[in-house]
């Protein structure tokens, strides 16, 4: 992975669903290689941001307003569906269920997704990436743990080489002790390989990794 350390920011973003409105007007700055935290009541539009910064920009069509751009020392530019393709590139959003076909071997899902990347790795640097051994190539997804399954959606997003990753709940469903563990893995991407983190979650005391925890209220 590059060393070059990559922010979000996010001005007066309003997103609206036919009559209602998602996010009103939310403003976020992220800074380059840090580890962010949201935390908030269910429809508070955590996973809408997400979703919002990871797969779409915001678009007149749909009629939502605000600018979105990524920042590389003091230079910012905006993300449009023109340029949104150059974002992709850099960013990989994690959702909270990872659809994984359960026959599917461990090897197999890292092997198509550093295909379709080009990104110049390999599964085992990968999985080790990760704390998962060589092994794992060889086992179906139905013969691993919730936890080293988590651990399977963060190595497939580390597959395009992203210097920024949003995660939708990546703790949940997962043991306390587990859910520690996969942050623990987090502070250390992002220390290691200066990575701009942002992770949703329902549970506040695992969020004691991060550099900063935000409260989205309903809308923003």
């Amino acid at each position: 992975m590059s060393n070059s350390a990559i922010g979000l920011q996010v001005e007066g973003l309003t997103i609206r669903k036919k009559d209602l409105t998602i996010l009103d007007r939310l403003s976020l700055h992220l800074e380059a290689g840090s580890f962010t935290g949201l935390i908030g009541p269910s429809g508070a539009g955590k996973t809408t941001l997400l979703r919002t910064l990871g797969l779409r920009p915001p678009s007149k069509k749909n009629k939502d307003l605000g600018i979105v751009s990524i920042v590389s020392g003091t230079e910012a530019t905006r993300i449009s569906g023109a340029n949104h393709q150059s974002l992709l590139e850099i960013l990989s959003y994690v959702p909270q269920q990872d659809l994984f076909p359960e026959y599917a071997k461990v090897g197999e899902i890292l092997e198509e997704a550093l295909t379709f990347s080009g990104y110049d790795t390999n599964p085992i640097s990968v999985l080790e990436s990760v704390d998962l051994s060589k092994d794992f190539l060889e086992m179906a997804v139905s013969q691993i743990s919730g936890g080293e399954r988590r651990r399977l959606s963060l190595a497939r997003a580390l597959c395009s080489g992203p210097r920024i990753l949003l995660l939708d709940e990546p703790t949940s469903g997962l043991d306390l002790p587990v859910a520690h563990e996969v942050m623990q893995l987090l502070r250390a991407l992002c220390d290691r390989h200066k990575l701009t983190i942002v992770v949703t979650s329902h549970l506040p005391g695992t969020l004691a990794v991060c550099d900063r925890v935000l409260v989205m209220e309903k809308g923003g």
